[in-house]
């Protein structure tokens, strides 16, 4: 057990994890997010080759005259919504 809980039950196994949340479910979500990105770049033209999903690194910003793709990019909402709300 990561968390350290006494009790484990199928719920606290598949549920959001306080421990796990900041690392383990940030890699998930930018390893899923890094074949997306290389996918909008390849079909708008902003890279030449392609590269294994998990060797790709994505720059910052990438453009030419038609697009512009961002990567790790904080979006202003009306709404903040924290980590904590996730988990």
């Amino acid at each position: 057990m990561i968390c350290a809980e006494d009790v484990e039950h199928i719920q606290h196994i598949i549920s959001p994890s306080e421990q796990l949340a900041p690392t383990e479910y940030l890699k998930r979500h930018n390893g899923l997010a890094k074949i997306i990105h290389q996918k909008l770049a390849e079909v708008a033209e902003l890279i030449e080759e392609k590269s294994p999903y998990y060797m790709y690194t994505p720059a910052n910003v990438m453009e030419n005259d038609n697009f512009r793709l961002y990567w790790n990019r904080n979006v202003l909402t009306k709404k903040t919504i924290l980590l904590t709300d996730l988990i």
